[in-house]
């Protein structure tokens, strides 16, 4: 192995980046090899690629790339598909992600669903690795399940006061929630993130509904309904403002899982206390659940699905299941 060259992907080597991403990763991958998709994630307004490639005279040798969470100039960031050619030095990975972080200026890295063999690696990078806790409730109305297996069957409490929550019905109304009350967040999500992710998504339809104090959205929530018409499950997948609120979200989630008829609402979240979690009705799954709340239900695929994850700063981080570029639509 020659010099090695640390840069981003330029626009004209997309051929020979996705040869070698398929090489590497063993087949063709959605979110590289379709075009539409890739452009969704990877392109910059400016046509520029959120790549960051290793290379020496013989071609790539690693790549990864990244999504910001917001326009700000700081904007924290998630990872995305990082891999390198077999009999590649592992620090190159390192590498990649140092200098991804030099050239945005991001205030934090994480990244969602990495794989858990490579857990040892980014703690020795000093990355903080964690997993998702897979919340969940249960249809107890429901008298027969296919799409899941639940033996036990029990739900946590839900808080009986009332809250004002609605859905938004357009982008418009975003203007109405205060992102930059959300300044510390980590990761601090903008209006153009959150629109262009759940408003705009080409593939996906979302539902966003907000929590009203005082005539003004205090919390935003993202869902979706998820599975076929005769057999669906409510999904959680985001959520904006203080997690003191969730809470509130509880009885709402619950009245509407059992008016869609879907057989479970889940909601995968890192760094929410259980306590609050439960407080909203919901349990988290055990390890060893005989309950299985299937992650991939497009088709339905009858197995629990652990999220292993790593962040550069903790504290006071939080991850959901859209965070990143998890819930997308696979398209081949």
């Amino acid at each position: 192995m020659g010099a090695v060259t640390i840069r981003t992907l330029r626009p004209a080597e997309l051929a020979e980046f996705r040869a070698f991403c398929e090489a590497a990763w063993g087949k063709p991958h959605p979110l590289i090899h379709n075009p539409d998709l890739f452009d969704y994630y990877y392109r910059a307004p400016d046509g520029s690629l959120r790549f960051a490639v290793a290379a020496d005279e013989s071609g790539l040798l690693s790549v990864c790339g990244w999504l910001p969470a917001s326009s700000r100039p700081d904007a924290d960031l998630w990872l995305s598909f990082l891999v390198s050619k077999k009999g590649a030095p592992p620090a190159l990975s390192l590498r990649l992600i140092e200098f991804i972080r030099s050239h945005t200026g991001c205030r934090t890295i994480g990244c969602n669903n990495i794989r858990p063999k490579t857990r040892a690696l980014y703690e020795f990078f000093g990355f903080t690795v964690g997993e998702m806790t897979q919340y969940y409730r249960i249809n107890d109305s429901i008298s027969q399940y296919t799409i899941c297996k639940i033996t036990e069957s029990a739900n946590a409490p839900l808080e009986t006061a009332g809250a004002a929550i609605r859905r938004l019905e357009g982008p418009a109304e975003l203007a109405e929630f205060d992102f930059e009350g959300c300044d510390e967040d980590k990761p601090h999500k903008d209006r153009a993130y959150f629109q262009k992710r759940y408003f705009d998504n080409p593939w996906l339809r979302y539902q966003v509904y907000a929590l009203d104090e005082g005539g003004k959205p205090a919390a935003l929530l993202v869902l979706r309904l998820v599975g076929t018409k005769d057999a669906a499950a409510l999904r959680v997948v985001d959520f904006l403002g203080s997690s003191e609120r969730i809470p509130c979200f509880g009885p709402f989630l619950d009245r509407l899982m059992r008016q869609c008829g879907a057989q479970f609402a889940d909601w995968y979240a890192f760094g929410v206390p259980d306590a609050l979690m439960y407080r909203a009705g919901f349990l988290p799954r055990r390890k060893d659940s005989p309950n299985i709340l299937p992650n991939y239900l497009e088709p339905p695929l009858m197995e629990n699905v652990d999220f292993t994850l790593f962040t550069s700063d903790p504290e006071g981080y939080r991850m959901f299941k859209a965070d990143g570029d998890q819930d997308r639509a696979n398209l081949g």
